[in-house]
């Protein structure tokens, strides 16, 4: 290429820069990143932001662009101005020439190429960083950072038809979230619905899918899960909410769990599920009553006396 020997393009204008280092040796290109120099980035990104070419017919050891001993270079802005990256182009030690006119055409004709290109692909990463950015913002509950209704909605939309029978949902309501709203204010109120929603997250699986679907209600696709396998995530889910308390009021995010597998359609599935759920609920709020008459002190009785 050019007649040079060793090659280096930094493209600078996108969320993630990137730095190629090249070597042209008896007809073949081969990229090999360990050439690159401890100046390579800083050097290409300064001359990313000029507007013309700098030709180089004989250079010192500094900038270090490449590791290789170089005595002439030319380095030219890719898009001048706009900052989309630089190339740099170098003859190394033992092969002593500068750059004719011609090459410096040429490279000028490579770098204006490139200039299109690279345009397009910053415009199509800056599209796709923003369609993401735009479905995270529509897609996630902004107080727990897990899905929500239209999460949810996405997720089950996304499943083959061949694969439903292989999953299974658990419905999930943190209980009593009133009373503590009432007794510590809805600001404790929302850190249990966090904190139940951590502990929730932590007991899943990375391909399981949480959603907070309500103001306590909270649905979990479950893959490659069947009833008996739901119902003990389920059983873990309690037992790690029992197990967690908040720091500034020493209470717990209680959390009923219902499970069901997928039944043919997903709205019977989730009733089934929420219908085990409040079965749950109920149960907690028996065994919860009968442990507080348990502890709640005798009242002394009163004698009589007679008149």
């Amino acid at each position: 290429m050019l007649s040079c020997d060793v090659a280096a393009v930094r493209v600078s204008g996108v969320d993630q820069p990137t730095l190629e280092i090249w070597q042209f040796s008896d007809g073949e290109t081969m990229g090999d990143q360990s050439h690159a120099g401890r100046d390579a980035e800083q050097y290409l990104d300064a001359v990313g932001r000029m507007v013309v070419p700098v030709v180089e017919q004989s250079v010192g050891p500094d900038p270090e662009v490449w590791t290789d001993e170089i005595v002439s270079r030319m380095t030219l802005p890719i898009g001048p101005g706009q900052g989309f990256g630089a190339m740099a182009l170098g003859h190394v030690a033992g092969r002593e020439r500068g750059f004719t006119s011609l090459c410096q055409r040429i490279a000028r004709a490579l770098a204006d190429a490139a200039e299109p290109m690279l345009s397009q692909a910053i415009a199509h990463e800056r599209l796709t960083s923003e369609r993401e950015q735009y479905q995270r913002a529509t897609h996630v509950d902004s107080l727990t950072n897990v899905g929500n209704r239209a999460a949810w909605d996405a997720a089950l939309g996304s499943i083959p038809s061949d694969a439903l029978d292989s999953y299974a949902v658990l419905s999930a309501d943190v209980d009593d979230l009133k009373l503590v709203n009432d007794a510590h204010g809805h600001a404790v109120g929302d850190n249990l619905l966090r904190m139940a929603a951590g502990v929730m997250r932590s007991t899943l699986r990375s391909c399981d899918v949480l959603c907070r679907v309500g103001g306590d209600e909270f649905l979990i696709l479950l893959p490659n899960s069947g009833e008996s396998e739901a119902h003990a995530v389920g059983r873990r889910i309690s037992a790690a909410a029992a197990a967690a308390r908040l720091p500034e009021r020493g209470v717990s995010p209680r959390v009923s769990v219902g499970w069901a597998a997928f039944d043919g359609a997903w709205d019977t599935t989730v009733r089934t599920a929420d219908a085990r759920m409040y079965a749950d609920k109920r149960e907690k709020d028996a065994a919860q009553a009968a442990e507080q008459t348990r502890t709640q002190p005798e009242k002394p009785r009163r004698r009589r006396t007679d008149k």
